[in-house]
């Protein structure tokens, strides 16, 4: 037969474990699905003129917490079936490393590594960006545009669903990520990454 002090510590282990982790007690899972997540690539050319690229499907995952401010467990994936540019040379760059994926999709993600808490709105995310199975780490300058309940339906009693806006952006080197950007190259090896996640 167990000893009282036997059940007790029983007890507390199985409260402690049935009781939600403190990092997400009071956070709320966002999901932004494909075209909520708008992301572009500026590079510049020898001739200080830009080139503008863009990613059409992406998807991002976070969670929130709005009374502490802190975003945690950010993850983005972007296609690169996806990735299209006005200029066919940057094309050839971004694509003629590009791996034979297989039946997985080839794409640009991103890992966040720790928490991190906005101050006005502001905060410099750190985590892995991953290229061709290329893992790097990077910050993400980040800003909070919107916070709130969003509407789309009529009804006038509907609050709506929670939703958060993010818009982050890291410079980052396409040579490291085999992108181009090599001797022969007439862009600059450094460009910068953008986005703008809406997530509910």
């Amino acid at each position: 037969m167990k000893s009282c002090t036997q059940v007790i510590a029983v007890l507390l282990f199985t409260i402690f474990n049935c009781l939600p982790n403190s990092s997400y007690a009071e956070s709320k899972v966002f999901f932004a699905p494909a075209g909520k997540v708008s992301a572009m690539v500026i590079c510049e050319e020898s001739s200080y003129a830009r080139t503008y690229s863009l990613f059409t499907n992406g998807l991002a995952r976070m969670h929130y917490d709005a009374a502490t401010q802190t975003l945690d467990s950010l993850k983005f994936a972007l296609l690169m079936r996806s990735f299209v540019t006005s200029s066919p040379q940057f094309a050839q760059e971004w694509n003629e490393r590009r791996p034979a994926s297989g039946d997985k999709e080839d794409e640009v993600a991103f890992v966040q590594s720790e928490p991190v808490k906005f101050e006005n709105g502001k905060a410099t995310i750190k985590g892995q960006l991953i290229i061709h199975n290329i893992r790097k780490d990077v910050s993400f300058q980040a800003s909070i545009n919107k916070f709130g309940r969003v509407s789309n339906a009529r009804d006038i009693y509907d609050d709506g669903a929670q939703t958060l806006g993010l818009s982050i952006h890291t410079p980052f080197k396409r040579s490291d990520f085999s992108l181009g950007g090599g001797e022969n190259s007439s862009f600059n090896d450094e460009a910068i990454l953008m986005l703008d996640i809406v997530a509910k």
